[in-house]
């Protein structure tokens, strides 16, 4: 497709966008009635913003840290391949298999034994498992039998398998699990490239009820009926990201500047809309890239939002290059700093990198605390006071508990 011609379908896709969002978050459907929603969305300015030295404060959006002490057997990894998981106050960390600890830090047990035989699984680390905590069960694949997700009772009691394919064209990847809503979407990357019309397909996830496999919802691909051949999928950029807060499941996508947010799956209600410039990589830019009209190497050059975390209090700490920066709860944002976040809270700790955390998701939201993990070398820095007087440089990393201010 030419240029110009998705330029003039841009130009088109632009109005729908914006009159989806505004019906969106000014309108919901009620009793088949349409009612003014009162919750209007929150919108950040990132055009008069630049990057900086100076370091976001903790007490900003915090206003204590709880230090967990977790068992020293088993030995903790790297940590940028460790998720935090909470449920019911229970400590799971997310790495080669599924650690799981007491609310206080002792270590319980692993969830699956490790091995090739039946009822048994590997797992790679970063490749997160979907947790479902209305049924306590979660999901991975396994890498002897990668076509498949290995389902696990929160106790470790094996419970089956689920296929990810649906066809010759579609794999099932599931993305999220809420109040026994299946968040999924299809992947089409393990098929014949050439013979692919568009590798996105037409909608970019669903969400299924579990009680009885209905699907509720389909989020539409703005380009559903473009030509975008499977060749280019290295360099789609169109990842998406969710983050589950309590009862509260939240989504972004790469180049669309807006954080949704929904309870009930019956609609998606935009709550954060970034204003951007030029200087941000955008939809439009995506897509010309997707069809090889825009040169890759432009993108290193550009600002790109990479993450983001909503906060209890209306709040948001937001990525750009990989970069942390910060909006209050009225939309006001900070200039960007690649340093890391500095703990003005107490003096066990002198600074905190959350900005990794973010990007990668490692982090989790439960009951307004924020749980990371942090290495025990940085605890032993010069003008820090470890929590614990036995701590060694070799410890097992420590959980931090953050109070969020709401």
């Amino acid at each position: 497709m030419s240029f110009k011609l998705y330029n003039q379908y841009l130009a088109k896709a632009s109005k729908y966008i914006l009159f989806f969002l505004f019906v969106l978050y000014g309108c919901k459907y009620d009793k088949g009635q349409i009612t003014r929603n009162v919750e209007t969305p929150i919108f950040v300015d990132f055009t008069k913003i630049k990057e900086t030295d100076q370091s976001i404060k903790l007490s900003q959006f915090a206003d204590s840290i709880l230090y967990i002490r977790l068992s020293d057997e088993p030995l903790i990894g790297d940590l940028k391949h460790i998720a935090v998981r909470i449920f019911d106050d229970t400590i799971y960390l997310d790495y080669d298999n599924i650690f799981k600890y007491s609310p206080e830090g002792a270590f319980l047990k692993k969830i699956f034994k490790e091995g090739a035989g039946p009822q048994e699984a590997k797992k790679i680390p970063g490749d997160y498992a979907v947790f479902n905590g209305a049924s306590r069960y979660l999901i991975f694949s396994n890498y002897y039998k990668y076509r498949f997700y290995s389902a696990y009772s929160f106790n470790g009691d094996f419970l089956f398998e689920i296929d990810k394919k649906k066809n010759e064209l579609e794999i099932k990847h599931v993305l999220a699990y809420i109040d026994n809503f299946e968040v999924f979407s299809y992947d089409r990357s393990f098929v014949d490239l050439d013979s692919v019309n568009n590798i996105i397909g037409p909608y970019i996830f669903y969400v299924m009820n579990l009680r009885d496999s209905s699907i509720v919802y389909k989020y539409p691909s703005p380009v559903a009926n473009e030509k975008i051949p499977g060749r280019m999928r290295g360099i789609t950029m169109y990842d998406k990201q969710f983050i589950q807060i309590d009862s509260t499941l939240w989504f972004s996508q790469n180049a669309i500047d807006t954080l949704f947010k929904t309870t009930d799956f019956k609609s998606f209600l935009p709550k954060y809309i970034f204003i951007t410039d030029k200087s941000f990589f955008n939809f439009r830019e995506c897509i010309q890239l997707m069809v090889g009209e825009f040169d890759k190497s432009r993108v290193m050059n550009m600002k790109i939002l990479t993450g983001t975390l909503p906060l209890p209090d209306g709040s948001l700490l937001y990525s750009i290059n990989d970069k942390l920066g910060y909006a209050d709860h009225t939309g006001k944002a900070s200039d960007y700093s690649g340093k890391p976040i500095v703990n003005d809270i107490d003096h066990y700790l002198k600074t905190i990198d959350l900005c990794n955390r973010i990007n990668h998701r490692t982090f989790y939201v439960y009951k307004n605390y924020l749980y990371i993990l942090v290495d025990a070398f940085c605890f032993l820095d010069e003008g820090c006071h470890p929590p614990f007087d036995d701590l060694k440089e070799e410890s097992n990393p420590i959980l931090l508990k953050i109070k969020l201010k709401t």
